[in-house]
């Protein structure tokens, strides 16, 4: 079994950022301390493609591409008031999707070539515990390797949290995850949730020619933001033709057809009333530990949501480290119940 100084698990902000930090001050002690053995680092992440995790593949990154094309588009439409007249359809999704994917994959071969320069192992496959100091490396075709560490950092990341009234199918009913691998987009969309990710998949939808509906169960968009931001925020969606539900929730949905039938409950929508039809509904009601399960509780606008057992993809227990709720339990300094494991979050 191959042994290590340090193993982190995860290869998100959190956990690369942890590696590329261990590299450094594991270079500044060899270079000041004569004779002494470079303590051995290993990075380790679920998926080969997902290098750089939620934030680099499907999240900030590339939907700060998309509203970056957003503005462009935007600004030529504004370039008569200016003398500039440019004749141009509307913008092409697909060209916007393939531009995202370059800038993703320049940043991730950056992060790649950052860690093999700072001599951190990268290794591919899903991490499960052994014992409270080895773990096992499953990777495809359920090949597996096992190491030992003698310091653990876990950075699982988190997944998109759903509510019970939504069966999420990949198809009709989708997650934020499916606008940053699928380049199609329908031509009605109705995003369930009024938060940061909700609301800038709205713009970007809205200003790229989609027909967008956007439900939020407080009374107001951003709801964890300052008041004025929400309201700020809502009464600028109604100008750009973006219909906007607050103090609703949806109450279920139904395949009708090419579309889906969308039914409301709430202060401005009752459930006896005419239901929304749309061709996609987008869940982007919130993130959860990635711990508690493909659909735990969510935790996000009054929501329920579906439970998993804590902890249980990462064989948590053996390793002795204690979980509440979906999440790792970490004192002040960030150490678990296990003394030699950390938690990022």
């Amino acid at each position: 079994m191959e042994e290590y100084k340090y193993i982190v698990v995860g290869s998100g902000p959190a956990g690369y950022s942890a590696a590329l930090h261990l590299a450094a001050e594991r270079k500044n002690v060899s270079e000041n301390v004569p004779g002494k053995v470079s303590e051995k680092i290993l990075l380790i992440e679920k998926d080969d493609k997902n290098l750089g995790g939620t934030c680099l593949n499907k999240g900030c990154i590339p939907m700060k591409s998309y509203l970056k094309a957003a503005d462009i588009y935007l600004n030529l439409k504004k370039g008569r008031d200016y003398g500039i007249d440019i004749s141009f359809k509307k913008p092409h999704f697909k060209a916007i999707f393939n531009k995202s994917r370059e800038n993703i994959n320049v940043i991730k071969k950056g992060l790649a070539f950052m860690l093999k320069q700072s001599s951190v192992e990268t290794a591919f496959g899903r991490a499960e515990f052994l014992s409270q100091n080895s773990l096992k490396i499953i990777s495809a075709g359920d090949n597996s390797r096992k190491v030992k560490g003698e310091k653990f950092i876990l950075a699982p990341g988190s997944i998109p949290a759903v509510p019970l009234s939504i069966d999420i199918d990949g198809k009709k009913t989708v997650t934020s995850d499916y606008f940053f691998k699928n380049n199609i987009l329908p031509e009605s969309i109705t995003i369930a949730g009024g938060g940061y990710v909700g609301c800038e998949l709205a713009s970007f939808l809205n200003a790229i020619g989609k027909n967008i509906t956007i439900i939020e169960i407080k009374n107001r968009l951003m709801p964890t933001e300052d008041a004025d931001t929400g309201r700020f925020l809502q009464k600028e969606f109604k100008k750009k033709g973006i219909t906007v539900l607050t103090k609703t929730e949806i109450a279920s949905c139904n395949p009708k057809g090419a579309s889906l039938e969308i039914f409301l409950k709430g202060s401005e929508k009752k459930g006896s009333e005419k239901p929304l039809s749309a061709e996609l509904l987008a869940v982007t009601c919130g993130r959860k530990s990635s711990l508690s399960g493909e659909s735990g509780e969510s935790g996000m606008s009054g929501m329920s949501g579906r439970s998993g057992e804590s902890g249980k993809k990462l064989n948590l227990e053996k390793a002795g480290v204690e979980t509440e709720n979906g999440f790792i339990k970490v004192g002040a300094d960030f150490r678990t119940s296990n003394p030699d494991i950390f938690a990022a979050g």
